[in-house]
């Protein structure tokens, strides 16, 4: 059963399994914190903590329960009671990703729908969410 978890109980080598499979193309992952884990432990795990302590951003990963340190996708939940900011209506408050060689199987689809039953569990009854122009998997996934 697929689920999401705290990114805090993933343990470190499952985040750099994940980050590895980008194969170093930053840029897919660049809005998201696991790009802390380049810096290593200390600093992914310190960095992750300070921005759930804010209550600005809570981060989850999407895992598989038959296999629990294998991540799936990541993704964000960037809380606009606590973190509003003009820009919000433009880039939405919802992040999420798939890891490259698990992408069109429909993981797209499950991450956002427990991603935004954990919206309605910290009381955000409206999200906004969007993806770049090009990102035409991302945009059926929303619609």
């Amino acid at each position: 059963m697929l689920k999401l978890i705290p990114a805090l109980e993933a343990s470190f080598d499952s985040v750099i399994n994940y980050y590895e499979s980008y194969n170093g193309n930053d840029r897919d992952i660049e809005n998201q914190l696991v790009i802390y884990v380049r810096h290593g432990e200390e600093k992914y795990f310190r960095t992750l903590t300070a921005h759930i302590k804010k209550g600005n951003n809570l981060m989850f990963y999407l895992i598989d329960e038959e296999n629990p340190n294998y991540i799936i996708g990541v993704s964000n939940i960037c809380n606009p009671k606590l973190n509003y900011h003009s820009s919000f209506f433009d880039f939405g408050c919802l992040s999420y990703g798939i890891r490259p060689d698990e992408r069109k199987k429909g993981y797209g689809n499950k991450i956002l729908s427990l991603l935004l039953e954990e919206c309605k569990k910290i009381g955000l009854d409206e999200v906004c969410v969007s993806c770049v122009a090009d990102n035409e998997a991302s945009k059926k996934i929303i619609e």
